[in-house]
């Protein structure tokens, strides 16, 4: 009897171990797949067209953490409006108290689905798809206590783009902070 409690109790202890470790890696992997932070998640519900003196601004929260950050544009639009261009030239300015930066993007809408970040069409319930790119522009180093305003328009100035339903910003702190 004296060796089946000793077996019985090495198999608890053995069981107990394993019941550790397994809930250690389980901390760790959630602990490495949490969301990264995000100081700013916002869309512009542009309903089907946007206009041509139109600029959107997004003004992230203000900064907590030393850090990099990077800048997403996201774009959809839908595939039962014809869109009339193969690419759409967007101006994007970031300014802060000090300074202004000014960039030109191109995005381009007849390239195959993947290679330039948009993603599969998503269906919604009354049959109309709709066409999502997303586009890391930018990767900032910023301190904490950094403000400023991302300001984008589209640079077909004379023509409004039809078939555009949202346009979006998300900027997140990276992970990894080599």
């Amino acid at each position: 009897m004296d060796k089946d409690k000793r077996h019985s109790g090495h198999r608890l202890l053995t069981l107990a171990a394993t019941a550790a470790l397994l809930a250690a890696a389980v901390s760790a992997l959630w602990l490495c797949s949490t969301p990264h932070p995000t100081v700013l998640h916002r869309f512009y519900n542009m309903g089907g067209t946007w206009p041509s003196d139109s600029i959107l601004r997004f003004t992230p929260d203000s900064i907590a953490d030393d850090g990099r950050y990077v800048l997403t544009l996201t774009l959809r639009r839908q595939t039962a409006q014809r869109y009339p261009y193969r690419e759409c030239y967007i101006e994007k300015t970031v300014a802060t108290l000090t300074d202004t930066l000014r960039d030109t993007l191109c995005i381009r809408f007849d390239a195959p689905s993947g290679s330039d970040g948009s993603s599969d069409a998503v269906t919604e319930s009354r049959g109309t798809a709709i066409l999502q790119t997303d586009l890391n522009t930018d990767t900032l180093h910023l301190t904490p206590g950094w403000r400023g305003t991302i300001s984008l328009r589209h640079l077909m100035r004379h023509h409004h783009l039809p078939g555009i339903t949202t346009v979006g910003m998300t900027m997140t702190r990276l992970h990894n902070q080599s």
